[in-house]
């Protein structure tokens, strides 16, 4: 799948139901997530009267198909090659979406194709809002597969992101407990955005042999405290970026200005589980940033095979069962791997620049069994960390 760059993020939030090879092996205690078998049926959209060309409004057609192969009990739901615009596409349980080679699905411009609205979530936050350009909702095996384009038409949504007081509102909202029958939003007055792809809960993700170019960051992960939330279990492999603006990887807790909303909140949101494996990059401000709290810190990540040029190496605070194993990270100025309070985490077998020293900078009181797998390995201690916390050889 080769989703325009606009909307390119958010696709790795879709492509979940794809198998795993059963030769990787789980660095952490996970679900293996498998594939769901889709019956061999096909349903090709024009057959319900889609019309190419990207002129002619599609959504009526491509709901029409969906509901039909979800009526037969599941199958694939077919866009040949051509231009289909399109409004929301809202999948259903048994459901696959091939978009063929040569394909593209265009999504409307148009905000009031997003209605009526539908039960979403933005900023982690419960609300009714206009439709995702792709969403499910209480779905069992649904997939998003092919080698043909999805065209968000970004641009369309760009001006919201600095006028969207609808998000203020949303949040106090939420902060008052009031009714989520009670949070309405899809007017342009509000202009909350809806995401590119969402369903709604979800665990076991598998997303995998995607492409970004451009864009301000690559893999995003974000929550802050207040919002509550899991994201848990999630697999990412075969990823190539070039020219990213900021971040290649970025898994974060305080999203935002850094600042924290509530630290004794109790809604804490909970990221933990993730395994990154084939990742490449050949430009980025930041190889890797991790930002748990010391509240509340990030769980059980994974880089595996992982090579990036930036100006930055690895940034990791607050994180426990940190592994990097077999990455080679190329930063312009060292060090190369920065752990601030980071907690059991290994290092082994990285690529080591001669230029950059020190290749390992430990910082925090809060340091501790951290293991490299190499001598070669300088190694500088900052802010009350203590030299006990780095222990050398596999």
């Amino acid at each position: 799948m080769t989703p325009a760059s606009s909307f390119l993020a958010a696709v790795l939030l879709v492509v979940v139901f794809v198998p795993i090879a059963s030769a990787i092996e789980n660095p952490f205690p996970m679900t293996i997530p498998t594939a769901p078998v889709f019956p061999a049926r096909t349903f090709d959209i024009r057959d319900y009267g889609a019309v190419g060309g990207g002129e002619t409004l599609n959504t009526k057609a491509i709901a029409v198909a969906i509901a039909a192969c979800a009526k037969a009990g599941g199958g694939r739901v077919v866009v040949p090659a051509g231009i289909w615009l399109t409004g929301p596409v809202q999948l259903r349980s048994k459901v696959e979406l091939y978009v063929t080679e040569g394909a593209e699905l265009r999504f409307s411009r148009r905000y009031s194709d997003y209605l009526p609205v539908v039960y979403t979530q933005r900023g982690g936050v419960r609300c009714f809002n206009y439709s995702p350009l792709i969403y499910a909702r209480g779905c069992t095996d649904v997939a998003v597969t092919g080698p043909g384009t999805l065209h968000g038409q970004g641009d369309a949504w760009w001006d919201w992101k600095n006028k969207q007081p609808g998000m203020a509102r949303l949040f106090e909202m939420g902060a008052k407990s009031v009714r989520v029958e009670q949070r309405v939003f899809g007017a342009e007055a509000d202009g909350v955005r809806p995401p590119f792809i969402q369903t709604i809960d979800c665990r076991n993700v598998f997303a995998y042999d995607c492409e970004f170019d451009g864009t301000d960051r690559g893999v995003r992960i974000k929550s802050l405290p207040g919002r509550g939330g899991f994201m848990e279990q999630v697999w990412i492999q075969d990823v190539r970026m070039k020219k990213i603006r900021a971040k290649a990887v970025e898994i974060m807790l305080r999203y935002g200005d850094g600042s924290v909303m509530d630290p004794a909140t109790k809604a804490q949101p909970a990221l933990r589980g993730f395994r990154l494996r084939n990742i490449t990059c050949e430009q980025a401000d930041t190889a890797i940033h991790l930002a748990g709290l010391p509240e509340n810190r990030i769980r059980d990540v994974s880089f595996q095979k992982v090579t990036v040029t930036a100006k930055r190496g690895v940034v990791s605070e607050w994180v426990n069962g940190l592994r990097l194993i077999g990455v080679d990270i190329r930063p312009a100025k060292a060090p190369v791997v920065q752990l601030v309070n980071n907690a059991d985490v290994l290092i082994e077998d990285a690529g080591c620049p001669a230029s950059v020293e020190p290749f390992l900078r430990v910082e925090g009181a809060e340091s501790r069994s951290i293991q490299i797998g190499s001598e070669q390995y300088t190694v500088e201690f900052a802010d009350g960390a203590p030299r006990s916390s780095v222990h050398r050889g596999k």
